[in-house]
Order: C-alpha cells, then structure tokens, then sequence
C-alpha cells in the first residue's frame, strides 16, 4: 500500500511539472488577445435587398488584409486593405443577404500583433416595404363643404317661407 501511495504522488508531481512547463501551441501564438470594436456606417444601416453600405473603422495593422463578413448569415463579403494608419474603408455589396436583421464582421490583424473584430447591425428591407413619399393631405374637401352649406341654406329658406305663410292666413275660431 506504501508502494501505490508513493506511486500516486510521484504521478500527480509529474503531471503538475508537466502543466507548468507546457507550451502554448504555434498555432494559437499571435492570434490573440481578440479586441473587439465597433464598425461605422458612412451610409444608412438600413439598406434596401441587394444595396451597398459603406463601413469604416480603425485599429488595424497597417497595410494587412481584413475579411468581411455577414456573421448573421455566415456570408463572405470580400475583403479590405487597411492604409498606413490601420483605417479601413469599404463600401459591401449585400446582394447576397436575405432581408432581416444581420451583423457585419471585418476581421484582421491589429497592430499589436493580436486579432481585431469590428462589427456593425445592418437591416436589409425588402424593396416593396420601401414606403414612397405621400404628401399630407390637410385641410377640408370645400365643395362637399359647400353644397351642405347650399342645402342648409335652402332647406332654411324654405321652412321661413312656410312659418310666414302659416301666420300670415287668418285663424278659423
């Protein structure tokens, strides 16, 4: 029993050092921190079924390549290049993308080596939900107006003619 019990620890002591001096794996070296931020619409987020919006944002690397993207749909969009200050600036076409609610992605490289996501909401309408401008239509409709007041007008006329005829006959008593 003394035996397995000294077998055990030198098994968790093995497993501890081995934890402790274990290595972050190449693959996921310089992909993270993820930073997370905020895209801006140059337009409407409200675009019309088969439109374009044009979206901005900052904190890239600079001069690396970013991918767009409808996370909403899991959609690809294109890509972009940010300039020497680690701007972007495109205008994504969002032919591919039902009408609804979704969610713009653009994802690449920060400066400091980490991955950076900027997203934007974005609702796509369909174009018969596009209301047309009505002009309102105010005040009255004057010639219904004016043939109730005629009417009016006559229909009092005529009941004074009657009252005057009535009083002006003599009384049988």
């Amino acid at each position: 029993m003394y035996r397995s019990v000294r077998r055990g620890a030198a098994l968790l002591a093995a497993l501890v050092l081995g934890l402790a001096t274990a290595q972050t794996p190449a693959f996921a070296q310089g992909a993270y921190p993820v930073v997370e931020g905020t895209l801006t619409a140059l337009s409407s987020t409200t675009v019309t079924e088969g439109g374009t919006i044009t979206i901005t944002g900052g904190g890239f690397a600079p001069g690396s390549t970013e991918d767009i993207t409808a996370a909403s749909a899991v959609t690809f969009l294109g890509t972009t290049t940010a300039d020497a200050t680690g701007t972007i600036t495109a205008t994504v076409s969002l032919a591919d993308l039902a009408p609804g609610r979704h969610t713009i992605m653009v994802t690449g490289p920060d400066a400091t080596g980490g991955e950076l996501e900027l997203s934007l909401v974005v609702v796509i309408i369909a174009p018969s939900s596009v209301s047309k401008a009505v002009l309102a239509q105010t005040g009255t409709h004057a010639g219904e107006l004016a043939a109730f007041g005629g009417a009016s007008a006559a229909a009092g006329a005529a009941l004074l003619l009657i009252v005057r005829r009535r009083r002006s006959r003599p009384t049988d008593f």
